[in-house]
């Protein structure tokens, strides 16, 4: 048991990948299937070189000893389906194509619901035990419910009041984040840090100029310049505090 826990990096690394192997495989059936699978943009986080090469692998390796009996309790009876389903063809006499397309559509099914039930949590996961967040990372986090209030549109200055105000309170929130995120990272060195004011620099946030103005809007239009210039939101006590701290 201890092992599955000190290998569950590669053996769920494994996992993922056979289970989009097989779904990819499958294009017959997903053709008359409208993708019941889950693939979002944080997939491809667990798969980046540079966010991989970000892990910090003491914290996801302790969060994995939370995930791994999760991993266990839901995904192995998806993977025992097809077997089941074999064995059960058999006791009623099938005929072998009949198994192995009973087999077939069973393990399809297992993978889909792998994808939603393992696979979704796991990348979420990877996505949160960054060092120094990429750009890509911070998108799907701190800037992930901004980045949605102005996705579908290139005039929110243009919307109603309603939407204006959601996004100058996103925003706000978001800055205290980003504040809490630097003192962290300052303690990690100072490489890391102008690396991560870097990153979050490349997040696009250009639709935000177009919500703010000057004259009600003024520190939250300096904070975005701080941003955009990969300047930190810090003072320069705070800074040097965090420094000294690390």
């Amino acid at each position: 048991m201890i092992l599955v826990f000190v290998a569950a990096p590669i053996w769920i690394y494994l996992l993922v990948i056979f289970t989009y192997a097989i779904l990819y495989s499958s294009r017959g059936i997903v053709a008359y299937i409208s993708a019941p699978f889950w693939k979002g943009p944080e997939l491809k986080i667990m798969f980046s070189a540079d966010a991989l090469k970000q892990l910090d692998v003491r914290l996801l390796i302790r969060a994995l000893f939370y995930f791994v009996p999760h991993a266990i309790v839901v995904g192995l009876p998806f993977l025992i389906l097809p077997l089941a389903v074999a064995l059960l063809g058999l006791q009623r006499g099938l005929r072998p194509e009949e198994i192995d397309r009973l087999c077939g559509l069973t393990m399809y099914f297992a993978c889909s619901a792998l994808t939603w039930l393992v696979v979704l949590p796991v990348s979420n996961l990877v996505l949160y035990c960054s060092k120094v967040p990429t750009a890509d990372v911070l998108k799907l986090t701190v800037f992930r419910d901004l980045i949605k209030l102005f996705q579908d549109t290139d005039n929110l200055r243009f919307q109603d009041a309603i939407s204006v105000a959601a996004v100058r309170q996103e925003w706000r929130k978001v800055i205290r984040q980003l504040r809490d995120q630097e003192r962290k990272i300052l303690l990690t060195g100072s490489d890391s840090y102008v690396e991560y004011l870097k990153n979050r620099s490349e997040v696009f946030l250009e639709p935000l100029y177009r919500c703010f103005d000057s004259k009600n809007d003024a520190a939250a239009l300096e904070a975005l310049r701080t941003i955009s210039g990969a300047r930190s939101l810090l003072d320069d006590q705070e800074i040097g505090k965090g420094i000294a701290q690390g």
